[in-house]
């Protein structure tokens, strides 16, 4: 997930995530049962407070839900916390993101990062094969 670019702008966050329901005064008005499981992602932008927002009531949060290998634009320490394998405000170095090439360079903080899924996914967004130790993101580095 990735905001930025020449030609973008962003009020708020690129990713979010919730099971609060509020009104217009940010009262609540309902809350859910939620599971999430986000791993192996980059989401990264131009937002200054970072680019994921979350408005979980945690009583709700069903086990197990995962957030972790994965590179984020966060300033919340949720996300860091000890036993986390996030990266947590590194560039992703994509390698061209005006024009839209998000393979990642030689140099990339997510680079063999990632951890290989049961099921293991095998190839990428390019169906270029996954190696034994995944890139974070999309696209598996053929650099």
């Amino acid at each position: 997930f990735y905001t930025g670019g020449k030609d973008f702008s962003s009020q708020g966050p690129t990713f979010a995530y919730l099971n609060i329901n509020r009104d217009e005064f940010n009262n609540i008005i309902s809350t859910h049962d939620i599971q999430f499981y986000f791993v192996n992602n980059i989401i990264d932008g131009v937002y200054s407070d970072g680019e994921i927002g979350r408005d979980l009531d945690l009583t709700k949060v069903i086990s197990p839900s995962v957030v972790d290998y994965n590179l984020l634009r966060t300033n919340d320490a949720i996300y860091s916390g000890s036993g986390s394998n996030n990266l947590i405000n590194l560039d992703p170095k994509f390698k061209n993101v005006l024009k839209f090439d998000f393979d990642l360079d030689t140099l990339s903080a997510a680079k063999d990062k990632g951890v290989v899924l049961a099921p293991p996914i095998t190839d990428d967004y390019c169906d270029r094969t996954r190696d034994a130790t995944p890139d974070i993101g999309a696209f598996e580095s053929q650099y």
